[in-house]
């Protein structure tokens, strides 16, 4: 009775109808491929721990959004005044001082961030600065030339015509502390800088082969 049964219920599933052999065999092996893929199914996603869910859906879920710190940029440290500025300046205490001296204008050199002007006289001396191209102020200012009086009287106006608060006393301090105006010149021995105000005054170089005079902010790099 039950062997019947089970017959008849089988029979009523497709492809176990018609009762031919090969037909039946071939529905068999489809029925247990679907079984067989349903499981895979199962057990893939039951071995996914909850840990792993969650991060995926964070991962999914909360746009990830990097934070760059930028870094503060210090000022560049200029001498507060543009080389037209300068050039009037110059020219002003040059002829007082020296009387046939005058920059009438630059040689330019154009760079990136920062130009370059230049002023030959007398066949042996330069003027020679850095200028910032955002402002077009100077950064420093240089004086090249032989050592001697003559380029000490430079100094002297290159001094006061980067300063406007500076007095004659001031540049006299500044001459006498870099051992400029002294007799036994020995750039081995004495300073090589000194600030005054907001400026910092460097000297490089030897008496014979030629003076290097440079005027920039006490902290400019």
């Amino acid at each position: 009775m039950s062997s019947k049964k089970s017959t008849s219920m089988i029979s009523k599933i497709p492809g176990f109808r018609t009762g031919t052999p090969w037909k039946m065999g071939l529905a068999a092996a489809f029925y247990v491929f679907i079984l067989f893929y349903a499981y895979l199914l199962t057990t893939s996603s039951s071995n996914e721990s909850p840990q792993e869910a969650d991060i995926t859906n964070n991962e999914q879920s909360i746009p990830v959004t990097a934070s760059v710190q930028e870094q503060p940029t210090e000022p560049v440290r200029t001498l507060g005044i543009t080389t037209d500025e300068f050039k009037s300046s110059f020219n002003a205490l040059a002829t007082l001082e020296i009387g046939d001296l005058t920059i009438d204008e630059f040689a330019v050199t154009e760079g990136r961030a920062q130009d370059v002007v230049r002023f030959s006289f007398r066949d042996l001396y330069e003027i020679m600065g850095t200028v910032n191209k955002d402002d077009n102020t100077l950064r420093n200012i240089s004086i090249i030339g032989p050592g001697g009086d003559e380029l000490v009287t430079y100094i002297e106006v290159l001094i006061g015509a980067t300063d406007s608060s500076i007095e004659g006393e001031g540049i006299a301090l500044i001459l006498d502390e870099l051992g400029l105006r002294g007799t036994n010149f020995d750039l081995s021995s004495m300073k090589t800088e000194y600030v005054y105000n907001e400026h910092k005054y460097i000297i490089s170089g030897t008496k014979v082969l030629g003076l290097t005079f440079t005027i920039q902010h006490r902290f400019d790099r």
